[in-house]
Protein backbone atom coordinates (compact mmCIF):
# COMPACT_ATOMS: atom_id res chain seq x y z
CA UNK A 1 0.00 0.00 0.00
CA UNK A 2 1.36 3.46 -0.83
CA UNK A 3 2.29 5.81 1.99
CA UNK A 4 -0.47 8.17 3.00
CA UNK A 5 1.94 11.11 2.82
CA UNK A 6 3.04 12.02 -0.68
CA UNK A 7 3.71 14.91 -3.00
CA UNK A 8 1.81 13.03 -5.71
CA UNK A 9 -1.52 12.08 -4.16
CA UNK A 10 -4.08 12.85 -1.49
CA UNK A 11 -5.23 10.05 0.80
CA UNK A 12 -8.68 9.75 2.35
CA UNK A 13 -9.34 7.34 5.21
CA UNK A 14 -12.70 5.60 5.30
CA UNK A 15 -14.26 4.74 8.66
CA UNK A 16 -17.36 2.77 9.65
CA UNK A 17 -18.78 2.34 13.13
CA UNK A 18 -19.34 -1.20 14.37
CA UNK A 19 -17.08 -3.11 11.97
CA UNK A 20 -14.57 -5.68 13.31
CA UNK A 21 -11.39 -4.08 12.01
CA UNK A 22 -8.09 -3.60 13.76
CA UNK A 23 -7.46 0.15 13.51
CA UNK A 24 -9.47 2.44 15.79
CA UNK A 25 -9.56 6.23 15.35
CA UNK A 26 -11.74 8.28 17.71
CA UNK A 27 -14.15 5.40 18.35
CA UNK A 28 -14.46 4.53 14.64
CA UNK A 29 -12.81 1.68 12.79
CA UNK A 30 -10.80 2.40 9.65
CA UNK A 31 -11.95 0.14 6.81
CA UNK A 32 -10.13 1.57 3.79
CA UNK A 33 -7.94 4.32 2.38
CA UNK A 34 -8.54 5.76 -1.09
CA UNK A 35 -6.23 7.97 -3.12
CA UNK A 36 -6.75 10.89 -5.50
CA UNK A 37 -4.30 13.02 -7.42
CA UNK A 38 -2.57 15.80 -5.49
CA UNK A 39 -4.20 18.48 -7.64
CA UNK A 40 -7.73 17.02 -7.51
CA UNK A 41 -10.08 19.48 -5.83
CA UNK A 42 -12.36 16.74 -4.50
CA UNK A 43 -13.81 17.20 -1.01
CA UNK A 44 -14.32 14.63 1.75
CA UNK A 45 -18.06 14.75 1.02
CA UNK A 46 -17.51 14.10 -2.69
CA UNK A 47 -15.22 11.15 -1.90
CA UNK A 48 -17.90 9.76 0.45
CA UNK A 49 -20.68 10.23 -2.10
CA UNK A 50 -18.61 8.47 -4.77
CA UNK A 51 -17.82 5.53 -2.49
CA UNK A 52 -21.48 5.12 -1.48
CA UNK A 53 -23.16 5.78 -4.84
CA UNK A 54 -20.63 4.30 -7.24
CA UNK A 55 -18.67 1.71 -5.26
CA UNK A 56 -21.46 0.42 -3.01
CA UNK A 57 -19.98 1.33 0.37
CA UNK A 58 -22.28 1.40 3.40
CA UNK A 59 -23.99 4.80 3.70
CA UNK A 60 -22.79 5.10 7.31
CA UNK A 61 -19.17 5.65 6.25
CA UNK A 62 -17.23 8.69 7.35
CA UNK A 63 -14.41 9.98 5.14
CA UNK A 64 -11.53 12.10 6.44
CA UNK A 65 -8.53 13.31 4.51
CA UNK A 66 -5.42 11.65 5.92
CA UNK A 67 -2.95 13.95 7.63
Amino acid sequence: MPSKKSDHHRAFDVFLPGQPMSRYIGGLKEIDTVFYGKNDTITEQEVRDSLVNHDGYDSRIIVKEAK
